[in-house]
C-alpha cells in the first residue's frame, strides 16, 4: 500500500513539474518594454571618465 502511494506522489510531483514548465509564462511586465536608465553612474572610474569629457 505503501509503494502505490509512494508512487502517485511520485507521479503527481513529476506531473506538476511538466505542467509548470509547459504552461504560459505568468509574468506580468508593463507594456512598455525595457525602460531606459536614467541615474548617474556610481564607479569611480564612470565618475572620472564623466570628469574628463566636461
Amino acid at each position: 500500500m505503501k509503494l502505490l502511494q509512494r508512487m502517485k506522489d511520485m507521479l503527481q510531483f513529476v506531473s506538476e513539474g511538466f505542467i509548470s514548465i509547459f504552461n504560459k509564462p505568468k509574468d506580468h511586465y508593463p507594456l512598455t518594454g525595457v525602460q531606459p536608465f536614467d541615474g548617474e553612474p556610481h564607479s569611480r572610474l564612470a565618475q572620472s571618465k564623466s570628469s574628463d569629457l566636461g
